[in-house]
Formats: structure tokens, sequence, C-alpha cells
């Protein structure tokens, strides 16, 4: 094998780096913990509607139970018309009532329209006048007009921050960019959300959207599981000032009991970097909807609090300092990772070892420098080989007979140096993606389905030929193959062959950023009796499934029970790559990430432990 003390060098200086950017991370983390609670100005309206209150008394009251700003739309011809202040005179004149000089935005319609258009205006009502049989109509109706002028009088008297609902409309040049730009500027709002599915400016104009935003200090609320379509380039160009939305809909809501929707919304600000909480009220036609309203919200922010987030302004991400040196280290780790794993599983000579080790530590080390797609590259491959060294390093003692009197407790060790392994590489891939752009969910872990099924097949393979337990040439490993697959057909075999198969798609679906399969309602009672219990859920697959059965395979291989020890120990690696993938979530805090690993891991040991003990006498058999 690879000399050891060049290996734990090298390695060690590689943990060592990735602790140094993860305790930056930590660091970042810890200064980013303000979150506001939003409601929108419709629902508000639709409470004072009901209470016989205005809508200035029904902010102001719900400013005290925690609610920090309010969403107000900025208006269009069409959604205008909807609510009322817009009348139609003519097939080519718009009546305007409630928007001032202030808050309405001429300079838009004379930059699209030129002079096909006249606007005059008699104090608070504006005439718009043009040929309609030369202007495209839709347009006119689609361009935004501004903010009524109540709506926005209503929020800045209760002292309410402004998020802005933003209309997108086909053609938005640079020039009506800026112009609506300075006009939210003027008014001193600093955070928008886009409406509909599509960003303003899109497939034209997003990079300069971004830099524009950025420049003036815009936020940018991108809202949770929706897909809007030019978001990620405008939250390329705008990272600083981007702010993750959580909301629950309506159609949601009507089955959903109100602590369980506070519990998403906690969950959504500790554990995904949320920062805007998009809050409904439950029912707006109660005995007192208010009341019932402002004790949510109030039941929201205090746990909130609890959970170690301040309910206040959010403020710029704090930027995570780029090292590349030390992302180099810890890319040679990685490197040096795989190295490992290949000694250990096949004969190679020390002077081959010491050939493959240089450059491929050198290429490493260059594709952490580099960043990138390099470096989704290397944690790809750390991904996939990570939880395979943690197998092969947790049975690299076992030969024939040597451990027969192998217990529980040499089982449960043999998953403590599984567990150790795992972490050491899943540190590593966290400060290999520990960017700005991953921490802000821009740019995710790539190839998540591949790592889920790649360490469960090659450790299938080693223990079908027997190189997980004893070093192998590569042409032993062909024969022991062919020899295992020239076998007559086991009906048994088969079916729990089949089984695992089914586990394993369950498992594929349900990973990455777009699970193919929902949660059921039972688990997600589970999950949240557990939340309430441990604090950070551990995964069901790590608790339930993996490690269990990484301590059965463990304790039946040190009982030279190759077959039913080698099938449990594959199943059981669903844990090890449950573990590595939980550190590929960059959003989630460290913290909760090592709490939650911590939490699978001992929730494990101990149903491990009681399986253990109900099969006692067949298992020693």
């Amino acid at each position: 094998m690879l000399r050891y003390s060049a290996a734990v060098f090298v390695l060690m200086a590689a943990l060592l780096a990735a602790c140094i950017i993860t305790t930056q991370k930590i660091s970042a983390e810890s200064h980013n913990r303000a979150v506001e609670i939003c409601m929108d100005y419709n629902e508000v309206k639709a409470i004072a509607a009901v209470t016989d209150n205005s809508v200035e008394e029904v902010l102001k009251r719900m400013k005290k139970s925690g609610v920090t700003t309010v969403a107000i739309e900025m208006d269009t011809i069409a959604s205008a018309a909807a609510k009322g202040h817009v009348i139609q005179r003519t097939p080519g004149e718009y009546e305007l009532s409630g928007y001032s000089n202030l808050t309405f935005i001429p300079r838009l319609f004379d930059l699209v329209f030129g002079d096909r258009i006249s606007i005059v205006l008699y104090g608070s009502t504006i005439l718009l006048r043009f040929d309609n049989t030369v202007i495209n109509k839709d347009l006119i109706e689609r361009l935004p007009i501004g903010f009524y002028d109540r709506e926005l009088e209503d929020a800045k008297s209760a002292n309410m921050l402004i998020c802005g609902r933003i209309p997108a409309y086909d053609g938005a040049d640079e020039a009506s960019i800026a112009c609506i730009l300075d006009y939210l500027q003027l008014l001193e709002i600093d955070r928008i959300i886009f409406n509909g599915d599509t960003i303003l400016g899109y497939r034209s104009c997003l990079e300069y959207l971004g830099r524009e935003m950025d420049r003036r200090n815009i936020y940018f609320g991108r809202i949770e599981f929706a897909r809007q379509k030019g978001e990620t380039t405008l939250a390329e160009e705008n990272l600083k000032h981007l702010i993750g939305v959580h909301s629950i809909s309506q159609a949601e809501m009507a089955s959903m009991a109100q602590d369980t929707a506070i519990e998403r919304y906690v969950k959504a600000a500790r554990e995904r970097n949320v920062r805007l909480l998009y809050v409904r009220p439950f029912d707006k036609t109660g005995a007192d909807p208010l009341k019932e309203c402002c004790l949510y919200t109030r039941s929201l922010a205090e746990r909130l609090a609890r959970a170690g987030c301040a309910v206040k302004p959010v403020h710029p991400t704090l930027q995570l300092q780029e090292n590349r040196l030390l992302k180099a280290i810890a890319a040679a780790g990685a490197a040096m990772a795989i190295l490992v794993l290949v000694c250990l599983i096949f004969n190679i000579s020390p002077t081959l070892q010491l050939v493959c080790a240089v450059p491929a530590i050198g290429l490493f080390s260059f594709m952490g420098w580099q960043g990138g797609m390099c470096i989704k590259i290397v944690t790809l491959l750390l991904g996939i080989t990570v939880p395979v060294l943690a197998t092969a390093c947790a049975v690299k003692n076992i030969s024939d007979g040597s451990l027969k009197k192998g217990n529980l407790l040499t089982a449960g060790a043999a998953v403590l140096i599984a567990f150790g392994v795992t972490l050491g590489g899943a540190i590593l891939n966290l400060a290999l993606l520990s960017d700005t752009s991953y921490v802000m969910r821009n740019q995710v872990y790539a190839g998540v389905k591949l790592v889920h099924f790649a360490p469960l097949l090659i450790v299938s393979l080693l223990c079908v030929t027997g190189a997980l337990y004893r070093k192998m040439s590569l042409r032993d490993m062909t024969e022991a193959l062919k020899s295992c697959m020239s076998k007559p057909a086991n009906i048994g075999l088969i079916i729990i062959g089949a089984c695992l198969l089914a586990v394993v798609a369950l498992m594929l679906a349900r990973s990455g950023n777009d699970a193919g399969i929902g949660v059921s309602a039972a688990e997600l009672k589970l999950r949240s009796i557990l939340d309430r219990i441990v604090y950070v859920r551990p995964r069901s697959k790590e608790f339930l499934i993996g490690y269990p059965s990484l301590l059965l395979g463990f304790f039946l291989l040190f009982r030279n029970n190759r077959a039913w020890g080698g099938f449990f120990a594959v199943i059981g690696t669903i844990a090890l790559i449950s573990l590595f993938n939980t550190f590929c979530h960059i959003h989630t805090p460290v913290i909760i990430s090592l709490i939650r690993a911590a939490n699978g891991l001992w929730c494990g040991l101990l149903a491990g432990a009681v399986v253990y003990i109900a099969a006692r006498k067949p298992l020693r058999k």
C-alpha cells in the first residue's frame, strides 16, 4: 500500500484545510440569522374588511405580533381594473384613479410607446389615451403602472417594510428596467418578488437586471420550490442581495394545522437558509380573524427566536472568502482517498503506487485551485469513493477465522470507523463546495442520483468477488465475478435482489433537488415527532435501514458469515451514502448537518441493537 506516513500527511493536511474553510462557513452562518415575516396586503385588506378596522390599524396590530414586512403588488392596467382602480372610457382611453405623479410611472410608457400614447394628469386622476388600431392593447394592459397610493400609505403609516410584487412583460429592455428600479428606489422599496413564472427582462436583460439590483442594494426574493424563468441567472448576478422565500399555498393550508405550518416555516428558516417567510392567515371569516392571525404570527416569531433566528430586517448575505489554496489542499485529500481505496482493493506495487499518486494529487490540486466545473468533478468522484472506502476500512482486518469471536461491540466499533471515514470525506466535500453560490442554492451538488447508486453497486461487486475482505488482482476479481455469474439461479436470491432493487429505486426517486416521489402523511408525522424529540430529525433511511443493517452486516462478517454479512453490509452502505449527502446541502448550516448526522448514528445503532437482541439466536447461528 502507499506509504502510511505519506498518506496520513496528505489526508491530515486536507482535513485541516477543510476544517478551516468549514469554520469560516460556520462563522458566516452565525451572522446570517435575520428572518422577516411577510404578510400580503390583499390578505390584510380582507381581514380589515371583516373586522371593521382600517388596514393601517390591522397592520399596526400585526407588526406588534411579529410581522415585519407587507407585500404590495405593483399594478398593471389589468390588475388595477380588477381592483376597480381603472375605468375604460373608450377603446382608446383608460382613466386611473388613486395614483399620483409620485406613484405612477409615466416615463415607462414614454420609453415603450413614445409619442403614440398621451398621459394627462388631473390631481389623483390619470388619463391614458392612444390609438387602439395602432398600439397593442394587450401590452398596455400588462405594462406596470405603479403602486396604488393608499396601499403605500397604509404600509408606511404602520412602519412596515415593503416587498414589491413586480410583474414581468414582454419586450423589457435595459432602459425600461432602469426606469422601474429608479421608481422603486424613489419609493424606498428595496426588496422585490416577481409575479408569475417569468423574471422581468427574461432572455436578454437578466445580467443587467442583476447587476443593477446589486448596485442599488435591492433584494431579490426567490420563492422556494417554485420555478421562475431566469431566476438562476438573476440570482448569480445578485448573490449578495438574494433571499430565499418560503410560502404555503392557500390550498395546502386548507388541510393543515397552525402548529404544522409554524413548524414548516421554522424548519425552512433554520435548516434551509430561508430569510423571508410569506405568511397567510388561516381563517379570515372566524369570530375574530385579526386576533387569530396575530396569535399565529406571534407564535411563529417566538418559535423562530427559540430556533436561533432573529425576526428583523434582513441584511446583505455575508460572502464566504474564497481561498483557492485551501481548496487545492482539500482536493489533494480527495485524490488520496481514491488512491487509498484502490490500494485497499488491489495488489499494487509500491513503485506503481508512487507513479499514480504524484500526478493524481497534482491534478486534483489543480482542479481544486481552478474551481467551477473542476470542483464539481472532484466532489462527484469523492461522493462515489467515500462510502465504499468507509465500508472497506471498517472490514479490512477480516480474514478467515480470525474474528469468529466478534461480538456486537466489535461490530459497533466498525460502524463508528465507517462513520468517521464518511464524515471526514463529507467535510472535504463541504469545504470544496463552500461558495456563496452554493450557500444561496443557486448551484447544487452535481450527480446526486449517481452518488446514491454507484457506491451500492461497487460495494456489491466487492462483496461478491471477495475483494472487500482481501486484496486481489483485477484478473482474480474478473474470474471471481464470472464464477459467481455462472452459478445456477436461486429463486430466493432473485426475490431478495428484486426487493433490494426496489428499495434502491425508491431511494433514487426521492433523491435530488427535484424528487420524483413525495413524502407520505405518515412519514411527515414521524418527522415532526422526531424534530420535537431530538431537535433535528435524523434521516429515515439512516436510522431505520442503514445503520441497523450496517451493524448486523459487520457482526455477521466478523463471525465469518460472508453471504448474509455482505448482503446487510451492502444495504448498510445506504446510511453512509445518506451521511455524505447530508453535507452536500451546502445551504444547510453546518451545525444542523452535524446534529443530524449524530442523531442518525445513535438512533441507528440503538435500532440495530434492538434488532440484534430480538434475533440474537438465528444471528449467532
